[in-house]
């Protein structure tokens, strides 16, 4: 179904259609984020939506500390940004999160 120029997928039918084994079935069931050069997939789609209204600085923190296993300090050092600082914009981040997914 295409509306306003997008084309909308039902995800059931699909994943029906498609196995496994087939090539394109994790781009389709995730939505991939970009940190540090790498793409994490992130399968849950709504705390997709929730990592991506955090700003660029949130998201980078978080992910590269709890995906990526990159301590607070190195990341600060990187950021040239304090310890304390890095671990505010890491909490708000989880707050955020945590905010979007309690209203779905």
């Amino acid at each position: 179904m295409k509306k306003h120029g997008i084309v909308l997928v039902d995800l059931e039918t699909l994943s029906e259609t498609l196995g496994a084994e087939d090539e394109d079935f994790e781009t389709v069931l995730c939505q991939h984020i970009e940190v540090s050069g790498l793409q994490i997939p992130v399968y849950n789609q709504e705390l997709a939506i929730a990592l991506l209204e955090l700003t660029d600085m949130q998201r980078s923190i978080l992910l590269q500390n709890v995906v990526l296993n990159i301590t607070l300090k190195k990341i600060a050092c990187e950021l040239k940004i304090s310890e304390r600082m890095a671990r505010k914009h890491k909490h708000n981040a989880i707050e955020s999160i945590r905010r979007r997914m309690k209203r779905r």
